[in-house]
Parts: C-alpha cells; structure tokens; sequence
C-alpha cells in the first residue's frame, strides 16, 4: 500500500476542507491563508520537508503579536491532563493533592514570568513530578529564549495535526 506524502493529501482537498486542516493545525487565521496560499504556489516535485519549512517560515513570519497570542491559547489546566497516569498512580491521596497543587502554583508562576502558558509540548509524556522538576528549571529561563522555543514548538504542533489529515485518509482506505 502506497502512503501519500501529506503535501499530496493537502493539495487534493478542496479549498474549505483545506482551511478546516489548516485551522485545525493552528488557530492563528493569518497563519491559515498565508500557509493555503504558498502551499498551492509549491512547485508539484515539493516534498513534505518542504511542507515543513514552509509552516515553520510562515510562523516566524507572522508578527510577533500574533505569535504571542497563539502561544496564549493553551489551556492551563491541560498540563494536568498530560499527567493523569502518574495523577492516578497509587500514592498517597496526599502526595497527590500536594503534587498538583504545586504543579498549578508553578505553571501559575511560569505564566507570569513568561507571559503565556508552559507549552504542553515541553512537558508531552512526562509524569506529574517530572513536569514539576521541568517546569521549575523553565520558570528561571530567559523570556525571549522561552518564548523562541515555545513558538518552535508551536510550528510542530501545528506538524503533527496535520499528520492527522494522513492517518485519517489511510483509516478510510482500510
């Protein structure tokens, strides 16, 4: 079975099904157009590196406002749901509650300094205290290279829920 690279996927939908993709990689509406636009002006040999380059250059591209706001829309309770096995292990209810507790003071604490929420990027399959332990060094990072790092998170965010548009297209096939 051939898979189709996700540039090919991308192009083969049509124009509001693109923006459905697009918007659902990203929230950020400039973003949106300005990615459907330079996708369809790729030359047809462009591959899915280039597809990447492409989302990555468009972020960076955006004005800084933007990008912040985007960065804004993390929900902040979703670090906790990134650690509910480890919320759900068999510890003491008490270490538990002080656990999350903690875990909310800190990210509470994060988004004050750094002006956004922690990208739930930079805590993906961490346990509850190893995201403690990653939040708490993050907290004491420069702003300007925490906020750069959490707008290069976001492009592969944005990467990997187009990834999505590929696995759903090869679940129709079987």
């Amino acid at each position: 079975m051939h898979t189709r690279s996700l540039l090919t996927l991308l192009r083969a939908l049509n124009p509001d099904d693109l923006l459905t993709e697009l918007s659902r990689a990203c929230g950020v509406t400039r973003w949106v157009f300005a990615v459907r636009e330079k996708l369809l002006a790729l030359p047809s040999e462009a591959t899915d590196e280039a597809l990447l380059s492409l989302l990555t250059d468009t972020w960076w591209a955006l004005p800084q406002e933007e990008r912040a706001e985007a960065l804004q829309l993390t929900p902040p309770l979703a670090l906790l749901a990134l650690c509910w096995r480890s919320i759900l292990a068999p510890d003491p209810a008490d270490a538990q509650v002080e656990l999350i507790a903690e875990l909310v003071d800190v990210s509470a604490q994060y988004q004050a300094r750094h002006g956004a929420p922690v990208s739930i990027e930079a805590l993906r399959g961490l346990t509850a205290q190893e995201a403690l332990t990653q939040l708490r060094a993050r907290l004491e990072r420069d702003p300007v290279e925490e906020r750069a790092e959490r707008c290069d998170a976001q492009v592969q965010i944005a990467w990997r829920e187009l990834q999505g548009l590929r696995a759903r297209e090869e679940l129709e096939r079987l």
